[in-house]
């Protein structure tokens, strides 16, 4: 089992600069988030439902407040804020190349950011047991906190007709990661190619980083769309 600690999300896109004024002007921040330039060609089509898609969630402190400024920045969400049943308020949308972001709010809660903050990031996975498995041997990732989700808010929100997943939250080294694995509809199994625009990869560090990337090249290879680095 590994003592690795969260650095960051990071992924490729197409005009990383584009992207950071984005972030910035948008949502008032993302220094949590690292973009590179994509160095692989096409354009991100990754579906929700995809093995190896992925979003950035955010916590803010006002989801109509933030809503409304994606609005005046021509951002179009794929719904309205919506409560999804275990609670928290959702708002999906996607960054200038399509790669989805999420706005959460957590109603009652006294600690909102007063501007918003990565609460997690979500991976979607093939075999949700197998990525838990994985997770928790190899990284000593938390017991998860299990959900599902279905249902045509569900639908609207993640632009999948029909969709229905299971859901498992872990804490990672300080990162809090939420595999998704849908029943249906089956997605591809075709995560987005390395170096390719939408390529994701979470940042670790660890007291020994080469000792540590030795481990992980030498354990079970970790799921499918889920990239590590150690720093």
């Amino acid at each position: 089992m590994l003592d690795l600690t969260f650095q960051g999300v990071g992924y490729a896109a197409g005009d990383p600069e584009r992207t950071r004024r984005w972030l910035r002007e948008v949502l008032e921040g993302g220094d949590e988030v690292a973009l590179e330039t994509a160095t692989g060609a096409g354009a991100y089509t990754t579906a929700n439902n995809d093995v190896g898609a992925f979003h950035i969630c955010l916590r803010t402190a006002d989801i109509a407040v933030a809503d409304a400024r994606l609005r005046a920045h021509g951002v179009r969400p794929s719904s309205a804020p919506t409560r999804s049943e275990v609670g928290p308020v959702l708002l999906y949308f996607r960054d200038p190349d399509g790669v989805q972001y999420q706005l959460i709010e957590l109603p009652g809660a006294e600690d909102a950011p007063a501007r918003p903050q990565l609460h997690h990031v979500a991976v979607t996975v093939a075999d949700l047991e197998a990525a838990v498995e994985w997770l928790t041997d190899t990284l000593g990732a938390g017991p998860p906190m299990r959900s599902s989700a279905s249902g045509e808010g569900v639908s609207q929100m993640l632009e999948i007709p029909g969709a229905a997943y299971d859901v498992a939250l872990l804490p990672v080294g300080g990162l809090l990661l939420e595999l998704m694995a849908f029943r249906v509809p089956a997605g591809r199994d075709a995560p987005p190619a390395p170096g390719g625009v939408g390529c994701m990869r979470l940042a670790f560090t660890a007291k020994d980083p080469p000792g540590a990337r030795e481990r992980l090249a030498q354990g079970p290879p970790s799921p499918p769309g889920l990239n590590l680095y150690v720093v």
